[in-house]
C-alpha cells in the first residue's frame, strides 16, 4: 500500500465516508453550524449553554475563520435555489474539512518527521484511518483543533530543528505562532495541554537564547488575545468583556457541571478511548516512547504525552477529545512488526480491516437516519406542524432551514426529567428533542399536544418499537408509519435481554388517537 494509485483509492475511501451522513455527536452541529446558520442565513435552531450569553464559553472566531468564507460562498447559491437541499451544505462543508486536513497533514507531517519516524508511513496511516474519514471530516471543534495543532507543532519543529549556524531570530514566525496559539486556545481550551511540553521543549532549545524572538510571540498572543475578546464581547452583545476560554475551562473545573455531560474514570482516555484510536496499531506504538531523550526530541511524542495527561485530569472523557492526537500518533508508529514472525503487511491490513469496520459503524450507520430524514423531511416540502425526536440524538435543527421554527427539548430538573419547559400551545413549525427520556413522558408529551389539536409527527429508532407497541396496547394513541430510514444505529440503548434494541432503522409515524 506504497503507490501513488493505493494512496488515491485510500484517499478516495475516505472521501466517499466523509459525506456520508451519519452523526457521530450532537456537538458536531450544536458546536458550529447550529449557532453558524442563524447568523449567517437566519435559519432558527436550538442555541447550546456554551452559547448563552450567561456563559459565553464558546468563541466565534474559529468559527467565522474555518467555516465563514464557505456558507458566505453558499449564501447566493442558496439565494438562487442552485442548493435545494441541507445534506449538500453539510456534505460540502464536510468534503471542505477533510480536503484542509489532508493537505495540512502532508506538509505538517513532513515538517514534523524531519528526524523522527516516517512521514511516508505516517501519511499512510493518516490517510487509511477512521478517525480521518470520520471525526476529523465532521465539523467539531476538534477538527479545527486538530489542524491548528499540527500547524502549530510544525512550526515548534521549524524552530528547532534550524540548521547548524542559525541563530538568527525569527520575528515573522513568532508572530504567527503566536496567532496561531492564541487561535488554538480560543478554540479549545484543552489545546494548551497539547502544547504544553513541546513548547517547554521549544523555549529551552530556541527562545531561551532568541528573547527578541520571545517578545514578539508574546506580543502577537496579547495582541491576538484582545483582538478576539472585543468580536467576541460584540458578538455576545456583552456589557463587560468575554473571554471565552477563561469561562470554558471555569466551567468544567467544576465537576457538578461535568456531572452534566458524563462522568467517567480518568483511565478512560488510556485504555479505552486510544485504543479505539490506534486499533491494531497499538503494537507499533510503544517502541516511540522507549526511549525518554528521544521522546523529548520528538514534538508528535512530546504532544502525546501532554495532551494525554492534560486531558486525563478532567472526569469527562470522549473519544473525540483525543482526535487531535491521531496524526502524532501514527507518526509515532514503527513501520516494522515488533514480533520476528509477524509480517507488516499482515499488520497493515489488520489495520485496514479494523478501520474499515469502524468507518462502515460510526461513519455511515451510527445515528445516519437521523439527517437522512431531516433531509426528506425538506425534500418532500412536508409541512411542519410538530415533529417530536425520541431516543435519538438532538435533531440538528439548522437542516429544517426554517427561519420560524421553535425548538424545545426536554430538561432535568434535579436529575428528575421534565417537559415543563416545552411550549405546547405552539402547534406549528415546532420541533422537540425528548433525547433519551422514558415512555411516561413520551406519552404525556402526546396528550399535551393532542389537547391543542396538534397534528404530530414521532420519529423514533426501530430499535424502540416494543415500547412503541406496548404504547398503542396502554393507550389511545395509534402510530402510523410514513417512512423509514435503514441506514441507523442506536448504540445509546442497546439491552442484550432484547434482541428488538439492536434492530437497525429510524422511521416516522403519524400519531392518532
Amino acid at each position: 500500500m506504497t503507490s501513488i494509485s493505493n494512496r488515491f483509492i485510500l484517499f478516495s475511501i475516505g472521501l466517499w465516508f466523509a459525506v456520508q451522513p451519519s452523526y457521530l455527536h450532537p456537538d458536531e452541529h450544536f458546536q458550529s453550524l447550529e449557532i453558524l446558520c442563524d447568523k449567517f442565513y437566519n435559519y432558527k435552531g436550538f442555541v447550546p449553554w456554551e452559547f448563552e450569553s450567561k456563559h459565553a464559553a464558546r468563541s466565534f472566531i474559529p468559527l467565522y475563520i474555518f467555516y465563514g468564507p464557505l456558507l458566505c460562498g453558499l449564501r447566493p447559491l442558496l439565494k438562487w435555489h442552485l442548493i435545494e437541499q441541507p445534506l449538500t451544505i453539510l456534505r460540502i462543508i464536510r468534503i471542505q474539512n477533510y480536503l484542509v486536513y489532508t493537505i495540512v497533514c502532508h506538509f505538517a507531517l513532513k515538517a514534523i518527521n524531519v528526524k523522527h519516524g516516517n512521514r511516508s508511513a505516517a501519511e499512510l496511516f493518516v490517510i487509511s484511518s477512521y478517525i480521518t474519514w470520520s471525526y476529523q471530516s465532521h465539523s467539531f471543534s476538534n477538527s479545527i483543533e486538530t489542524i491548528l495543532l499540527l500547524a502549530v507543532l510544525a512550526l515548534f519543529t521549524k524552530f528547532v530543528e534550524r540548521k547548524s549556524g542559525e541563530h538568527e531570530n525569527q520575528y515573522k514566525k513568532s508572530f504567527l505562532l503566536g496567532t496561531l496559539i492564541t487561535l488554538g486556545t480560543f478554540n479549545r481550551i484543552t489545546f494548551a495541554g497539547f502544547i504544553l511540553l513541546p513548547f517547554v521543549s521549544l523555549f529551552l532549545r530556541f527562545y531561551c537564547g532568541q528573547w527578541r524572538s520571545f517578545f514578539v510571540l508574546i506580543i502577537s498572543i496579547i495582541t491576538c488575545s484582545v483582538t478576539f475578546v472585543c468580536f467576541d464581547t460584540a458578538i455576545y452583545q456583552s456589557s463587560s468583556y468575554v473571554v471565552a476560554p477563561i469561562n470554558n475551562l471555569l466551567y468544567n473545573l467544576d465537576e457538578s457541571n461535568l456531572a452534566l455531560h458524563g462522568i467517567h474514570p480518568r483511565i478512560t482516555h488510556m485504555f479505552v478511548n486510544l485504543p479505539q484510536i490506534v486499533g491494531p496499531g497499538i503494537i507499533l506504538l510503544p517502541n516511540a516512547f522507549r526511549s525518554f531523550s528521544k521522546v523529548c526530541e520528538n514534538q508528535a511524542a512530546l504532544s502525546v504525552l501532554s495532551g494525554m495527561t492534560f486531558l486525563s485530569l478532567f472526569k469527562h472523557q470522549e473519544l473525540r477529545f483525543l482526535t487531535p492526537l491521531a496524526p502524532l500518533l501514527f507518526s509515532c508508529f514503527i513501520p516494522r512488526s515488533p514480533f520476528k514472525r509477524l509480517k507488516w503487511e499482515y499488520i497493515f491490513r489488520a489495520w485496514f480491516l479494523f478501520n474499515l469496520i469502524a468507518g462502515l459503524i460510526m461513519g455511515v450507520l451510527h445515528q445516519g437516519g437521523i439527517l437522512r430524514a431531516i433531509n426528506d423531511f425538506h425534500k418532500n416540502e412536508s409541512p411542519i406542524n410538530v415533529h417530536i425526536w425520541w431516543k435519538t440524538y438532538s435533531p440538528p435543527a439548522w437542516m429544517y432551514r426554517n427561519k420560524n421554527l421553535t425548538v424545545s427539548a426536554m430538561n432535568t430538573v434535579n436529575g428528575v426529567e421534565s417537559i415543563d419547559e416545552i411550549p405546547f400551545h405552539v402547534v406549528n413549525n415546532h420541533v422537540i428533542d425528548l433525547r433519551g427520556s422514558n415512555l411516561e413522558l413520551l406519552i404525556k408529551s402526546l396528550i399535551h399536544f393532542e389537547n391543542a389539536g396538534a397534528s404530530v409527527t414521532l420519529i423514533a429508532p426501530n430499535s424502540m418499537r416494543v415500547l412503541l407497541n406496548s404504547m398503542q396496547d396502554t393507550t389511545n394513541f395509534r402510530l402510523e408509519r410514513l417512512a423509514e430510514w435503514k441506514l441507523h444505529l442506536d448504540l445509546d440503548h442497546i439491552d442484550f435481554s432484547n434482541p428488538s434494541s439492536l434492530a437497525l432503522g429510524l422511521a416516522s409515524y403519524n400519531v392518532s388517537s
